[in-house]
């Protein structure tokens, strides 16, 4: 049988929800219907080696408009070797390479559009934003076709870039139960020797400012002005590091706040976690939701667009304004202090999160890229 050839396209494997989506479905799709290659853009500390059967290639230059130009030509070099039948870009870097490499018809396969975040509010926060905002308007599109995240991305790729919905399908963010196994047991064992003192809450992200771990850090500071017991880990790193732990010593919370780094593994974090807050701006189907979810951590979020597809307030979660410490504050002390609450939360979060696993998902991906491969 012919194999369904595949190009994916992203600017580098550095932590995140697009990148670990993408590992994900290299790593399950089935290697005896599809052929598949990886280009990576730029180098980083990154996911690569997750990447099973060494399908990535890596072209790296020095930043800039030369750079993308450069990687422009790269792609095309590739696409003339493999001649995929589809290719699929991740993120708006990559997305923005591939189309304009599709209307310069330096690729002739067709292309198919990952969109992990609602790009609109994705767009405001990005740097260059009034240079790409009008590049994504124009070149978006000319995708035959794209994955959304969740109903809220697709709502605004409708809404903000005029892309029809029966060109849009929606599959949320993977989760690997198989990979989570070990630390739900692990965390089924820190459990049953009860409760300590100290409440441990962590925030799991990049370190930007859509992520907003300076809310978290207010919250903490807040917390702590009533109780001793509050105690912060935010797992990740960027750009905003500087600037929150400038504001941990503003508020003299050394002690209670610790900044993790370098980690490829953060459901560890979560093992003997009281609670996981996430007081984004915007996301899209956030993994780390889900893996906290499926572990049993409680959930303290604000009201982002789409949260509701995940998070039923007071039933699986606790949902708060976004832009408010106190808020977040309050949502917080409400399950510290609450046990029947956070039993409830922790039960009914584990309930119907398998839905969401790789499993299932890769065969929603797979019907996607043989429609679209077959269609070339």
């Amino acid at each position: 049988m012919k194999k369904n050839k595949l190009l994916f396209v992203i600017k580098s494997l550095g932590i995140g929800g697009v990148e670990d989506e993408l590992v994900k479905i290299a790593n399950n799709i089935n290697p005896s219907e599809f052929e598949l290659k990886i280009i990576v853009c730029k180098k980083s500390k990154d996911l690569r080696f997750k990447v099973k059967n060494k399908k990535v290639v890596t072209f790296c230059r020095q930043k800039g408009i030369d750079s993308f130009f450069a990687e422009l030509v790269f792609v095309k070099k590739i696409s003339d070797n493999l001649k995929p039948d589809l290719v699929v870009s991740f993120g708006i870097y990559a997305s923005l390479l591939c189309l304009l490499a599709k209307i310069t018809r330096s690729i002739e396969a067709r292309v198919c559009v990952f969109v992990g975040g609602v790009l609109s509010d994705t767009l405001s926060y990005y740097p260059f934003s009034l240079i790409r905002r009008p590049l994504c308007e124009w070149l978006y599109p000319n995708a035959n076709y794209f994955i959304a995240s969740s109903k809220a991305v697709a709502q605004d790729l409708s809404d903000s870039f005029k892309i029809k919905a029966d060109k849009i399908k929606i599959v949320s963010s993977s989760i690997n139960s198989k990979e989570l196994a070990t630390f739900v047991q692990k965390r089924k064992n820190r459990l049953s020797k009860g409760a300590t003192k100290r409440a441990k809450i962590v925030f799991i992200g990049r370190l930007v400012s859509i992520k907003k771990a300076d809310l978290a850090i207010d919250a903490l500071a807040l917390l702590r002005e009533r109780s001793t017991h509050y105690y912060l880990y935010t797992v990740g790193n960027g750009p905003s590091l500087p600037e929150l732990r400038k504001k941990v010593h503003s508020y003299k919370i050394q002690d209670s706040v610790k900044f993790i780094t370098n980690t490829n593994n953060p459901w560890k974090h979560l093992v003997d976690a009281d609670i996981l807050v996430l007081p984004s701006d915007s996301e899209g189907s956030p993994k780390i939701l889900l893996e906290a979810m499926y572990m049993g951590v409680p959930i303290v979020t604000t009201d982002w667009p789409g949260v509701e597809e995940i998070i039923k307030h007071n039933k699986n979660g606790i949902i708060v304004r976004r832009g408010s410490s106190g808020r977040i504050a309050r949502g917080i002390e409400q399950i510290i202090e609450n046990p029947r609450l956070r039993e409830k939360l922790t039960r009914n979060s584990q309930s119907g999160v398998d839905k969401y696993d790789i499993g299932r998902n890769i065969k929603t991906y797979q019907g996607i890229f043989k429609r679209l491969a077959k269609s070339f």
